[in-house]
């Protein structure tokens, strides 16, 4: 099993896996694909979500990861200073 950082190349995956977490738990997101990876690229591209992928065979099989919040509260608190590791 090989475990790393995902790019915004791996958001269809991410999104996949998202949403089937959420139909299992029996909720469903109420937005369409495209609104998800419109919204992923922009988290991705301002550096403010991470997700650590595990892949075995060259395919993903489980993910770990999180988003930078700045709507109400968050934004009464100072920006948080975000290094990754990457």
């Amino acid at each position: 099993m090989n475990i790393r950082l995902a790019t915004a190349d791996d958001i269809p995956a991410i999104i996949s896996m998202k949403l089937a977490m959420f139909h299992e738990a029996g909720v469903e997101m109420g937005v369409g694909n495209e609104k998800l990876i419109t919204t992923y690229n922009q988290y991705y591209n301002e550096a403010a979500a991470f997700h650590y992928l595990a892949e075995e065979n060259d395919r993903v099989i489980a993910m770990a990861g999180g988003f930078l919040k700045n709507d109400f509260p968050f934004c009464l608190y100072p920006q948080p200073c975000l290094r990754l590791c990457w």
